[in-house]
């Protein structure tokens, strides 16, 4: 009990860890700031995709087993983990650009798909 309690609050502090090291980065302006920023997204894009893989592999694996309902739901969250990988392919593709271009060439790099469980303006 005491290993899992370890591994849990060593597992909350490097998360704590990386959500700090993003929300300093919201304030960037140097090229390794936005380098960094470039391969965080492209990280958490890869991840998406391979939880897209895996529900897409879900949901072949249910239809042969005739279970339409819960393959249906694997179909839909590995449309969506498809999207999440999009955007997160184009804020890295945002910080790319001020890289390369600095600042004045980019608009708003997080304006772009919002999760509908936002508030509409």
């Amino acid at each position: 009990m005491l290993t899992i309690t370890l591994l849990l609050g060593i597992v909350g502090f490097a998360q704590a860890l990386e959500t700090d090291n993003l929300l300093s980065q919201a304030d960037a302006k140097t090229s390794a700031a936005h380098q960094w920023s470039k391969t965080f997204y492209l990280d958490r894009a890869a991840d998406a995709r391979q939880n897209a893989a895996q529900h897409r592999e879900l949901y072949g694996k249910y239809i042969a087993r005739g279970l339409t309902v819960v393959a249906r739901h694997c179909k839909a969250i590995a449309q969506r983990y498809a999207e999440i990988a999009e955007s997160y392919d184009a804020i890295a593709k945002g910080h790319e650009d001020l890289i390369k271009d600095g600042p004045s060439s980019v608009g708003d790099l997080h304006n772009g798909p919002v999760p509908n469980d936002e508030p509409s303006p």
